[in-house]
């Protein structure tokens, strides 16, 4: 199918010049770096349609910054590649005063969760008080709010993984089945 052929030293410099008048071989410098940034970024306005989650998927910023700032703000802090306009920017400021802006593309997820916990409500109570409060709602048949079960689960993960460095002293023990196939020679081997 394919034929083997020789190029004079005149065809081959003619087809590089053709590809190099095409940008083959070109330095890096060259190469226009707004391009890139111009894709990387989106930058939305009030009037821009939500589409990068489901969540309020087709719904403008307007309306979501109007029944759910904290997706905005979350969207703001949480993805690179998304950015709002300035006024989309100083509401958040006014709904979030302690919202410090961010250069972006990038993105700051400790900030969210600083800016979540001054607006939560069970953010001061430790997990054996919100487990407690748990349980007397289910024994009372009342209504669990989700933002409190959020905080139980954040705050119990927080709480095991300190209670486990208080009892080993922040190490790994292994199990009494481990230690001793190890020290039978027993534990990693292949019969």
């Amino acid at each position: 199918m394919y034929k083997n052929f020789n190029l004079t030293d005149e065809e081959r410099k003619q087809i590089m010049e053709m590809h190099q008048s095409h940008g083959y071989k070109k330095p890096a410098e060259e190469v226009d770096e707004t391009i890139f940034d111009r894709v990387a970024l989106r930058k939305l306005t009030l009037k821009s349609k939500w589409d990068f989650s489901p969540k309020h998927q087709g719904i403008s910023i307007q309306d979501v910054l109007d029944f759910n700032p904290k997706s905005v703000l979350w969207a703001y802090l949480n993805l690179e590649k998304i950015s709002f306009t300035d006024e989309v920017l100083d509401i958040l400021k006014q709904k979030y005063p302690t919202l410090e802006l961010i250069e972006k593309p990038g993105i700051d997820k400790d900030q969210f969760e600083i800016i979540d916990d001054q607006s939560n409500p069970w953010a001061r109570y430790t997990y054996p008080e919100l487990k407690k409060m748990v349980a007397a709602k289910k024994i009372n048949k009342e209504f669990i709010p989700k933002g409190l079960l959020g905080t139980m689960d954040r705050k119990k993960k927080i709480y095991q993984k300190d209670k486990h460095d208080a009892d080993y002293g922040g190490t790994n023990i292994d199990s009494k089945q481990k230690m001793q196939a190890v020290n039978h020679g027993r534990f990693g081997r292949k019969d």
